[in-house]
């Protein structure tokens, strides 16, 4: 089912605005939904290459993790190996 989100002025309090988190106790004991001024967390993945599939155990999500890892210190040490060239005198 697909819900339509958007504003109603006649059943809703006020305007909601997104990616804001909330105090689910205080929402549920109060019925007021109110922004806590905390953000979002979210799993730090900038690069979506690094996206892999979906892990059914254990040993699939270590195999996982090291592949990212190992990739990730691949990419740091490509960067500072460009970068100590450029200081060197000519």
């Amino acid at each position: 089912m697909i819900e339509n989100t958007r504003f109603n002025p006649r059943r809703d309090n006020e305007v909601v605005y997104p990616n804001l988190s909330i105090d689910l106790d205080a929402a549920l004991r109060n019925g007021v939904v109110k922004d806590v001024g905390t953000e979002v967390e979210y799993n730090g993945i900038e690069d979506p290459n690094l996206i892999r599939k979906r892990v059914s155990d254990n040993f699939e999500a270590i195999d996982e993790r090291n592949s990212v890892v190992n990739k990730e210190l691949t990419r740091i040490k490509t960067k500072v190996s460009d970068t100590k060239g450029d200081d060197l005198p000519e």
